[in-house]
């Protein structure tokens, strides 16, 4: 049985180094060709894939891939703090969202009719986010 102090406390790095991340990982099995900051979403074939907002089996993000892979055992981050200065140019305290771009955030909602909403974290700086992805979506009508 695992032991729990009472008050105890889980302190995250707030600034990793860029393409890097602090927070809860699972080693989970990529079903495609994966790099660090893609959204993915768990398929029924127990694999990792791209999350895409603009069609329904590809939703909802369950966590982000941290690692460069096209297959195989690799690390998920499921909540934390990713960093990635080439990627990210957001607007700071800023939702973020899945996109309808396979694999990709935005701080734009999907709009199109039947597109998940779906938030995933919120900017803390230009280049990172608070990944926190919300299971629950509403789809856009």
């Amino acid at each position: 049985m695992p032991f729990y102090a009472p008050n105890s406390t889980v302190r995250l790095a707030e600034d990793p180094v860029d393409q890097s991340y602090t927070g809860t990982t699972v080693l989970m099995t990529y079903g495609e060709s994966l790099v660090p900051g893609d959204l993915v979403y768990f398929k029924s074939d127990g694999k990792v894939w791209k999350a895409d907002a603009n069609e329904a089996s590809l939703y909802p993000v369950m966590g982000m891939a941290v690692e460069t892979a096209s297959s195989g055992s690799h690390t998920v981050l499921l909540g934390g703090i990713y960093r990635d200065d080439t990627r990210y140019a957001l607007t700071i305290g800023g939702m973020v969202y899945l996109s309808v771009t396979a694999g990709i955030e935005t701080q734009t909602q999907p709009g199109d009719t039947d597109d998940a909403i779906q938030v995933v974290g919120i900017a803390t700086h230009s280049d990172r986010i608070f990944f926190n992805p919300v299971l629950t979506y509403i789809t856009h009508t």
